[in-house]
């Protein structure tokens, strides 16, 4: 099952099934792991990824990038809200 959504993030996404599709802020977002969502543009190129530290009472949303030249993740931000996050990946290139 997937879920596709471009209004305002009023669930918790990471609550969403396996494999679940979410769209904020014009990124598609692909579930990738319990904790990582990929995000990709419109062309289907991946942006970065989202990851949740913390838990309900305390979450946060870590935007990432992946170095090729490092083979390694750099944390861009850490936000208290999604959409931010996701602002974040989307327009930090």
């Amino acid at each position: 099952m997937s879920t596709r959504s471009d209004a305002r993030v009023t669930t918790d996404p990471f609550e969403l099934p396996p494999r679940g599709r979410l769209r904020v802020g014009g990124v598609d977002l692909l579930r990738v792991s319990e904790r990582s969502w990929r995000a990709m543009d419109a062309a289907g190129r991946v942006l970065g990824h989202i990851q949740m530290r913390g838990q309900s009472d305390g979450r946060r949303y870590v935007a990432r990038r992946f170095l090729a030249s490092r083979n390694a993740y750099r944390d861009l931000g850490e936000f208290w809200n999604l959409g931010e996050a996701v602002d974040c990946v989307r327009f930090s290139r």
